[in-house]
């Protein structure tokens, strides 16, 4: 399952309209370091939660929905 999450981050970012600057300041993350993710195949999950949250948009569900389990994960 090859994906690239900088870029679905990137397209999201651009179809909402809004800019790194906007989503730097909603997300906590600095701009240069959300520039340098959205050029990346993976993410920290910490960061991808928090880009989550800020863009109203569960970026896990692109991994998740994929996932085929019997059984729900042990505690």
């Amino acid at each position: 399952m090859l994906m690239n999450i900088g870029q679905r981050i990137h397209a999201e970012l651009r179809a909402q309209k809004h800019s790194t600057a906007w989503l730097a300041e909603h997300s906590g993350i600095g701009q240069r370091k959300l520039q340098r993710i959205m050029q990346r195949e993976s993410v920290d999950t910490g960061d991808l939660y928090r880009i989550s949250v800020a863009l109203g948009v569960d970026f896990f569900y692109l991994f998740s929905h994929k996932l085929h389990f019997s059984e729900p994960p042990r505690a």
